[in-house]
């Protein structure tokens, strides 16, 4: 149920401030983005489904992803996740 809630807060805040800047900014935390497991592939699935709505819309945006892992370039860990969990082009 907190999880409805939440989504639907983030909807609000992310069509408010899209009106304002016209561009938005998305920040997911995610303790451990890059090891590759059933919870990876939930959140890569989302950040591609986030994409490719904002590009439906023609909404510039920007998704960053905090994790707690110790620093890993940007692209290895896209490339990554395109490989293992067979996305189109996240970056």
């Amino acid at each position: 149920m907190y999880w409805l809630i939440v989504i639907v807060l983030i909807g609000i805040y992310m069509k408010v401030r899209v009106q304002l800047r016209g561009e938005l900014t998305i920040g997911i935390l995610h303790p451990a983005c890059n090891s590759g497991g059933g919870g990876e592939k939930v959140l890569w699935s989302i950040v591609e489904s986030i994409m490719m709505l904002l590009e439906e819309k023609e909404i510039k945006a920007r998704v960053f992803i905090y994790s707690g892992e110790e620093y890993i370039d940007k692209i290895t860990i896209l490339e990554k996740a395109e490989k293992r969990f067979n996305m189109k082009k996240l970056s």
